[in-house]
């Protein structure tokens, strides 16, 4: 009997261990459910994270390409204005110049208007004084006449005088 409850006790024995075995199989079991479900919801974690930084991804690569774009057209007004820039310089150079000449032309045309009113003045004068030498002349030659009209008048009367005598 002792035998009995001895083979008795040792089924127990490793009935216990075969229990305990089993719980801790499940007990394992149980933490690689856990550990599963807990590798699941941070698999899953991670994909929401991965697809929400793709999309973040996506509309910074949008923000990006649109940055660009922006930027390319910027620096096509900045060309834009930079060739205006050059044109207006271009310009105002242009209109310096011209401006110079035009004082230049003034002031030529100063001088010519000068120089003119001297020609005119000699001109007029000796218009003038062409016209006094004619008008002088006019009246010597009308003296003359007058002159000459009364010789004759005095020859006549000299030669009627003598003819009677």
């Amino acid at each position: 009997m002792q035998r009995k409850v001895r083979v008795l006790k040792e089924q127990i024995q490793r009935r216990d261990l075969h229990l305990e075995l089993l719980r801790r199989k499940i007990a394992l079991l149980e933490d690689n459910a856990r550990g599963k479900a807990t590798l699941q919801t941070e698999r899953d974690e991670a994909m929401h994270k991965a697809r929400k930084n793709s999309k973040q991804a996506e509309r910074t690569t949008h923000q990006l390409a649109e940055v660009k774009s922006q930027l390319a057209e910027v620096k096509m007004q900045l060309n834009e204005a930079s060739e205006y820039k050059i044109t207006a310089l271009e310009r105002a150079r242009k209109c310096d110049e011209l401006q110079s000449r035009l004082c230049e032309l003034e002031t030529e045309r100063e001088r010519l208007v000068g120089q003119l009113a001297a020609y005119k003045s000699r001109a007029r004068s000796a218009v003038e004084t062409s016209h006094d030498r004619r008008v002088r002349d006019e009246h010597a030659m009308s003296h003359l006449r007058d002159e000459l009209t009364r010789i004759k008048s005095q020859l006549a009367d000299t030669n009627h005088r003598l003819s009677q005598l």
